[in-house]
């Protein structure tokens, strides 16, 4: 059952502001999604509109829009995947030793978890993946929490 909490969105959206601050990115972390203007939003992207979110596929990330907090609330961009080194996270981008953005990541307050076999950063609803071979990032993933209500159709 979800129960929102004011001081946990509280945290996590200063802690998304954070993120935007100090990182490059297609698009803010939780922006909101107008379905009006999807095509001039990223122009450069394929469009799918999958039953619980709005996903656009490009050559160097994949961006996800989907209810935040929970799947009844408005689209926004929850979900992040980077592929080249265009884009950076807290500076960690794709081709940068994986030592170094072990040591970014604690720097901004996320410990690592291992509730995954990538090499995953958790705060509260937000988790960042960085897949790693032979010790270099090749894909870092963004996601912000949503809770299903179980009150839609899909």
């Amino acid at each position: 059952m979800f129960i929102d909490s004011k001081p946990l969105r509280k945290q996590v959206n200063a802690k998304v502001k954070e993120i935007n601050e100090n990182s490059v990115l297609p698009a803010p972390v939780l922006s909101e999604f107008s379905y009006e203007n999807r095509d001039s939003l990223f122009p450069e992207c394929e469009f799918i509109d999958n039953y619980m979110s709005f996903d656009f596929y490009a050559a160097d990330y994949f961006i996800s829009f989907s209810g935040y907090p929970t799947d009844e609330n408005e689209s926004r961009l929850t979900t992040i995947r980077l592929t080249t080194d265009k884009y950076s996270i807290y500076g960690i981008s794709v081709g940068m030793m994986y030592c170094d953005a072990d040591k970014i990541m604690k720097s901004f307050g996320f410990p690592k978890s291992t509730d995954s076999d990538k090499c995953c950063y958790s705060f509260p609803d937000i988790k960042i993946f960085f897949s790693v071979l032979n010790g270099i990032i090749t894909q870092t993933d963004i996601e912000i929490g949503t809770y299903y209500v179980g009150n839609k159709i899909y």
